[in-house]
């Protein structure tokens, strides 16, 4: 599914670039390097054994746009290179590699696809994604997706998609953290003539399958939402629905063995149907020098490194503000719970609440070069393991990049 992926990404981009479809087009090459300092007081976010060290990463990367009338390609690549003062042992390369195509090929038409790989092992990265800390492990993970647009009427629009999601972690005997997982979705979007022109209705149907080594979810959902521009400076955003699962897994049960009769340790194939309320609101107001951003969802993910999947439930906010023209200021909070039952998506009970809060600060003294500073605090509470740690992490970047014409 994956090579289909890339191979589908890479016709297309050979076929729009032919010399009739690349007239008229802008072509940009970004070369950059992001140097970045970091201390932090528990590498592991571990409550006992807590280590800290200093982290030093050295990111050069690349990145080419093309936008012509119909066409929008976006290709983007790094290669981290990180040095740790007390660890060593995890001194490595990290890199990601992405891209993104979309194409109008009619006034109603319009196609997009997307790919992307990347390579990582930090402890860390996943945390303001899922709430979740993963051990140093290697993981590569694989990406992709197809989708189209069409336009029915000047008022309603339908969609299609189709996404693709690999990891695979270099774990020598045990793949259980190793998943992957596919989605398809259908949408309709409508603007009422009862609402104002920048306002937009939509419902969603979805289909997604997360598979590990020792489970299977069957995901189905239908969801109803609305999308306002209330005013120039407020946009609200909100989609509520229903989900149906179907968790297929292996569980170990003492079970009656044949004569002679007694009991043992098995491993048996259980099925666990469940129904549930899933959504997600978001708020964002963007005025002249203040910008704020808060959003609250719940549904069914991957837990990943957890060998199964979990109910996730997380809320957000960022509050900016803009001193000058090259100077910035931001503040961020994060809370998230992933929760599940033993034996509901998988064998294995997730119960793990992650709180995060960071402040950064940042100096533009070009559109392609900035100084940027800040500090974060992590509180990662495991209800299953009756642990809790605290991470603080302190840090500084440079990132100087500029264009190619």
């Amino acid at each position: 599914m994956t090579h289909t992926i890339i191979v589908i990404l890479f016709c297309l981009v050979s076929a729009f670039f032919r010399p009739d479809r690349a007239c008229c087009s802008e072509m940009k090459l970004i070369p950059s390097v992001h140097l970045r300092q970091e201390y932090i007081d528990n590498l592991f976010t571990t409550q006992n054994d807590i280590e800290d060290d200093f982290i030093t990463t050295a990111s050069p990367g690349l990145t080419l746009k093309q936008q012509s009338e119909r066409l929008k390609l976006n290709l983007n690549s790094h290669l981290d290179s990180a040095w740790y003062k007390n660890n060593n042992e995890l001194n490595g390369y990290d890199k990601a590699a992405s891209g993104k195509l979309s194409y109008a090929v009619t006034e109603r038409l319009d196609l997009s696809a997307d790919t992307s790989y990347s390579r990582d092992s930090r402890p860390d990265r996943d945390l303001e994604e899922t709430g979740l800390v993963l051990d140093t492990t290697r993981r590569d993970r694989y990406d992709g997706g197809i989708s189209g647009n069409y336009r029915i009427s000047e008022k309603t629009s339908a969609g299609l998609s189709s996404s693709f999601h690999q990891d695979d972690y270099e774990t020598t005997g045990n793949e259980n953290n190793d998943y992957k997982s596919g989605t398809a979705t259908m949408g309709i979007f409508h603007q009422p003539t009862w609402l104002n022109q920048l306002s937009t209705i939509f419902c969603n149907v979805q289909y997604s399958q997360y598979e590990f080594e020792t489970s299977t979810v069957d995901y189905y959902s239908v969801s109803t939402g609305a999308e306002s521009d209330v005013t120039e400076t407020l946009n609200i955003r909100f989609d509520l629905g229903a989900r149906y699962t179907v968790s297929e897994f292996q569980t170990s049960k003492l079970i009656l063995s044949d004569p002679p009769y007694g009991y043992e340790l098995a491993v048996v194939e259980e099925t666990n149907r469940s129904k549930g309320g899933i959504g997600q609101i978001s708020l964002n107001y963007h005025g002249e020098f203040i910008h704020c951003t808060t959003s609250a969802s719940h549904d069914i993910q991957p837990a990943g490194g957890r060998e199964g999947s979990s109910e996730r439930t997380s809320i957000a906010l960022t509050i900016g503000k803009r001193f000058s023209e090259e100077l910035n200021a931001s503040l961020d909070g994060s809370y998230y719970v992933n929760n599940a039952d033993k034996d509901e998506f998988s064998y294995v009970a997730i119960d793990e609440k992650a709180f995060r809060l960071s402040v950064r600060s940042r100096y533009n003294f070009s559109p392609f070069v900035y100084l940027e500073a800040g500090h974060s605090f992590t509180r990662i509470m495991d209800e299953a393991a009756d642990t809790e740690a605290d991470r603080n992490l302190t840090f500084i970047n440079f990132v100087y990049s500029f264009e190619i014409n």
